[in-house]
């Protein structure tokens, strides 16, 4: 439906006083909800905005261990990336280099773990 505008002098023709009154409070009243969900919506907006900022830094919990952890992974991530320019989902490497990678992994943790009793 079209939305029809009538000039102010021919509304003031076509209503009465009173009628123009509730005219002007159904108009301000509409205004006012909308300027509400206009705040609603952009504190929405800040409030997802510093939930990913601090996403990306790794804070995703309420645990600190567990954010402290996961921002390892995330910069562990990135530097692989830079090291060797895809994701662990796009090499396609064969599955016997993975295991054998693994394995390697496995040894050298469980060096460390020696290093740590001694």
């Amino acid at each position: 439906m079209p939305n029809i505008t009538i000039p102010l002098d021919k509304l003031y023709e076509l209503k009465d006083k009173k009628e123009l009154i509730e005219l002007i409070k159904l108009k301000n009243h509409q205004l006012l909800k909308a300027d509400n969900e206009v705040e609603r919506l952009n504190n929405l907006v800040k409030f997802t905005k510093d939930k990913l900022e601090q996403a990306c830094k790794g804070n995703i919990t309420s645990d600190p261990i567990v954010n402290k952890v996961i921002a390892k992974h995330i910069d562990r991530h990135n530097q692989g990336m830079i090291n060797f320019g895809m994701t662990m989902q796009d090499n396609n490497k064969p599955y016997q280099e993975w295991v054998k990678d693994a394995q390697e992994e496995s040894m050298d943790f469980i060096l460390y773990l020696e290093k740590t009793l001694k």
